[in-house]
């Protein structure tokens, strides 16, 4: 046999061979295994028919399956491991108590479910352990923990959600007080936007972990404003050495201009003057019987700087008395006995709010506290701090956006090295107003010595549903233009029938005629 023959019939062997299996593998579709490990089952109608009848899962709902799946090679091959589902029904379940309950193997889509069967699995049935349903809803706190870097600060912090939905035993949840999630700043430029996961913390603030307890949701939707900081003219001088009892440290207001500071670091940006004399005018216009002044600041630099030149410009004032909350004393939870607290004639200056004696980041959260710890004290702001829904007004500096500008020097300054005077731009003033905590306290902003800038005004009818008008009045329109067009082709087919049934008229009275004349003929 020569080799080019013998190549030959191997080439034909190869040929064969590969048909035989084709034959088998397609036409004939032999069962082969495949292994699918830790599939989780999934309890269908736990929170809708089993929640519906008081009861819930309290074992049992982590359980995960091992099988060995059986089929033809194709049909496998299609299959992903990560979309097989094992589904309990848990219609079935009626009462308390240990209960033992069949599932279903659900395949993707696509999949011919009658070709593949299970040939071996862990388990068999799904063993849960059902009790009575109970549920209850907590408050979610955010603490945010860190510094962004230099030259940027952090705004309050912005929850999806401000409650969470718990299910579990009573003698679970009764001893819940609420749920934290923290939120980690440090050294960014950013700002902070995640899905966080929460813990659960009892009445004396020791973390709970009991799986028992079923939260509605796992993660709440997070988002911490990082911005670029804007310098206020009024700042306090650091000391050089350690200051003992720094809570009690009550430094003087310094202003950057008036007091000549050299500052190099301090080239060029943008200057907010804090009106704290504006807002007691504002405050003893509106409320002439006040006596006392308490001021919110927090433990932070910004808080220490504003108290300072709080200080200075109430002794403009000495009818008043100046009550100082200070954040470095307090915590959210004293802050608040404190306000509950406070003499009559009492009006609230909200300064800042982010970091309490305890170096807990609440933020929107403790003014939310402080304001339902005060519901008929008025409270004003002269940073902007919980104006929308506490402080009634205030004059504060007009914020602008300035990103731009910023933006702009900075690059004049690499443009530029050799210009080493300082470009310092002043942020001034404005007085605004809330309309709707005018309204709610009754006051009337024509009593001001100065104008005023009205917030949060309700919105007129049309604004409110402007696009449901236009919708109606665009259906309007064509609603008529199709009655006209109706109209149009109705009265024109009427003329046309007259116009038919007069021509079909006219030619029987011809046709009479012409009859009558061939009779007459004959």
């Amino acid at each position: 046999m020569s080799k080019k023959r013998k190549a030959v019939r191997i080439a034909l062997s190869i040929l064969a061979a590969i048909a035989i299996w084709l034959y088998v593998d397609l036409v004939r579709q032999p069962s082969v295994p495949m292994k699918v490990k830790d599939i989780p089952v999934e309890f269908a109608g736990e929170s809708t028919t089993l929640a519906d009848k008081g009861l819930m899962l309290l074992s049992g709902y982590d359980t995960t399956i091992d099988l060995t799946l059986k089929g033809p090679r194709r049909q496998l091959w299609q299959i992903d491991k990560d979309d097989i589902r094992i589904v309990v029904d848990t219609s079935t379940i009626t009462e308390v108590g240990a209960q033992s309950l069949t599932y279903q193997v659900v395949y993707p889509d696509g999949v011919s479910k009658n070709s593949i069967s299970v040939d071996w699995a862990s388990a068999y049935r799904v063993t849960v352990t059902v009790g009575e349903l109970y549920s209850t809803e907590v408050p979610i706190q955010c603490e945010v923990v860190g510094t962004p870097k230099k030259g940027f600060y952090a705004e309050e912090p912005i929850l999806d959600i401000d409650k969470v939905l718990l299910h579990g035993q009573r003698d679970d949840l009764v001893n819940i007080s609420y749920a934290k999630l923290t939120v980690d700043i440090s050294d960014t430029d950013k700002s902070y936007e995640n899905a966080v996961g929460f813990t659960l913390y009892d009445y004396n603030d020791i973390a709970v972990d009991n799986s028992a307890i079923r939260p509605a949701v796992k993660l709440v939707q997070v988002k911490v404003p990082v911005m670029c900081s804007l310098a206020s003219s009024n700042v306090v001088i650091l000391p050089k050495d350690t200051v003992e009892n720094l809570d009690c440290w009550m430094p003087e207001s310094v202003d950057i201009f008036e007091d000549h500071l050299d500052i190099p670091e301090l080239e060029s940006g943008f200057i907010n003057q804090y009106n704290i004399e504006g807002n007691i005018s504002m405050i003893q216009a509106f409320y002439p019987k006040t006596k006392h002044i308490a001021f919110i600041s927090d433990n932070t630099y910004g808080g220490v700087t504003m108290q300072a030149l709080v200080r200075k410009e109430m002794k403009k004032f000495p009818d008043l008395d100046l009550i100082l909350m200070d954040g470095r004393r307090h915590s959210i939870y004293t802050i608040v006995e404190e306000l509950r607290q406070l003499p009559e004639n009492t009006v609230i200056l909200v300064g800042t709010w982010r970091v309490d004696m305890n170096e807990g980041y609440f933020m929107r959260n403790a003014t939310y506290a402080m304001m339902e710890a005060t519901p008929t004290i008025p409270a004003f702001t002269p940073s902007s701090v919980s104006l929308g829904y506490w402080a009634i007004g205030g004059v504060l500096p007009d914020y602008r956006k300035v990103g731009g500008e910023m933006a702009m020097e900075s690059i004049r300054m690499d443009q530029h090295p050799e210009d080493t005077g300082k470009h310092l731009s002043i942020i001034g003033s404005k007085a605004v107003l809330d309309s709707r905590k005018v309204k709610e306290w009754g006051l009337h902003p024509s009593v001001l010595p100065f104008k005023v800038q009205l917030v949060n005004q309700p919105v007129s009818f049309y604004q409110q549903y402007t696009y449901q008008i236009w919708s109606a009045c665009a259906l309007f329109v064509i609603l008529v233009l199709g009655l006209c067009i109706s109209l149009f082709y109705y009265f024109r087919t009427k003329r046309l029938k007259d116009e038919l049934l007069k021509s079909e008229k006219d030619l029987r009275v011809a046709k009479d005629r012409a009859e009558e004349s061939n009779r007459l003929i004959v």
